[in-house]
């Protein structure tokens, strides 16, 4: 049971190869804007490291987003496109479900919270919350795109123990947010410190079907869909010129 995990939706190209959940290789690369061109390098040197043909894969997870448009896209493309050419089920996860089960493992032997959060420009910020019950990674809100102050007061609210995990710490607005909201939090970590562990993460997601992570097979994978959030940045900046100046912006 070889299953082959890839995320694309965030600024580091994470992937694994595994088994039952457990995984064989994995690699994660921070170029923001090289998954095109790393994806398929990637998943080859990790089947080769594995010891393992692309036939011999019986499943693959993709982590569909929110996150870049660019990005999202192209992994719920290769993952479809091998579970078609295959013939086998592909299991779409929230990447922010990825992000926190990667950051769950060993932060603490007590029920712990987690809030993962992606930047999505316009001080807004891609986000969910999760917790492990039993074994198994619940989602508590389900992801959504809000104001950073919003999920501030998330992080205020919380009965439980919080660990954040969030990107854009070099972008200037998001790097002022975390020095309010970090002392709200039992911690904290850049994705860039769990990105290592989100391949696996996928991999643990879909052995157990968490988080509504469910196969999908033959053409119902047509159905398998990016989870975007957020329309394209520049439809939006498209339409706030058309008002500003009066044109159409269909035109």
């Amino acid at each position: 049971m070889a299953v082959l995990a890839v995320d694309t939706a965030t600024g580091v190209l994470a992937a694994a190869v595994g088994r039952d959940g457990v995984a064989l290789v994995s690699a994660a690369s921070a170029v923001p804007r090289g998954h095109s061109r790393l994806l398929q390098p990637m998943v080859c040197q990790l089947l080769d490291g594995a010891g393992l043909q692309p036939r011999a894969l019986t499943g693959v997870v993709v982590g569909v987003g929110p996150g870049s448009y660019t990005g999202v896209r192209l992994g719920v493309t290769a993952a479809k496109t091998l579970g078609l050419t295959l013939g086998i089920p592909v299991f779409g996860a929230s990447t922010l479900a990825a992000v926190a089960e990667a950051a769950l493992p060993a932060k603490a032997a007590s029920p712990m919270t987690v809030v993962p959060l992606l930047y999505a420009r316009r001080q807004r910020a891609f986000g969910a919350v999760y917790e492990r019950s039993a074994g198994h990674l619940v989602c508590l809100q389900p992801p959504r795109v809000d104001p950073y102050e919003a999920w501030e007061a998330v992080l205020a609210r919380s009965s439980r123990p919080v660990w954040l995990v969030t990107d854009g710490v070099d972008v200037p607005e998001v790097a002022d947010w975390l020095a309010k909201a970090a002392p709200l939090a039992a911690g904290w970590s850049p994705l860039g410190d769990v990105a290592s562990g989100m391949g696996p993460a996928l991999l643990r997601i879909a052995a157990r079907q968490d988080v509504g992570c469910v196969p999908q097979y033959g053409e119902d994978l047509h159905a398998l869909a990016p989870d975007y959030a957020l329309r394209v940045e520049a439809e939006v900046k498209q339409e706030e010129r058309s008002a500003a100046d009066g044109s159409d912006p269909r035109v």
